[in-house]
């Protein structure tokens, strides 16, 4: 973590000055063998025996808080380190989309559906032709450039006012 104070001064100068922004450093952290981490702060300033001693020591009080034991006496590994810098800025104002009929399907597809043991019709609509207060009932299948969303049978999915689809699935017990 040498030579942080640099990097601090290129992130934050675009932000209006060093004092406005916040630093953390994190540590993800496991006992030897265990295949997930968890973050836990890593004290400032050189790695010494005592901030490896800190840190084992979060380590173990989250462990304990998520998982309800904790084993003091068992080798553990950093498997990452991290540096968080939050910079303060103006209140995000997401656009919002203008409302809109709902579009014509461009088609159908075949799709099975666990409900009726077989294969259905789901209408195919282009994601960018949606506005805000669209409604569609599935099943359905919304396609853009980078993801495609399977509305399913007896699901209604709206647009809000920020081009969000929402999904409401029937619960069933």
């Amino acid at each position: 973590m040498r030579g942080l104070a640099g990097r601090r001064v290129l992130v934050t100068g675009a932000a209006g000055g060093i004092g406005q922004a916040v630093v953390e450093r994190l540590v993800e952290m496991r006992y030897d063998g265990q295949n997930w981490e968890i973050d836990v702060p890593f004290p400032a300033g050189p790695v010494t025996e005592e901030s490896v001693a800190a840190a084992f020591a979060a380590f173990c009080e989250r462990h304990q808080e998520y998982f309800g034991w904790a084993l003091t006496e068992e080798p553990f590994e950093f498997v990452n380190f991290k540096l968080v810098v939050t910079v303060p800025s103006e209140e995000v104002r997401l656009p919002m989309v203008a409302p809109s009929g709902t579009p014509d399907a461009l088609g159908t597809q075949q799709v099975y559906s666990r409900e009726a043991s077989d294969f259905i019709a789901a209408a195919i609509y282009e994601r960018g032709d949606f506005g805000a207060g669209v409604a569609i009932e599935g099943p359905a299948i919304v396609t853009e450039v980078d993801a495609t969303t399977f509305i399913p049978p007896s699901a209604l999915a709206t647009v809000d006012t920020y081009g969000n689809l929402i999904i409401e699935t029937e619960v069933t017990e």
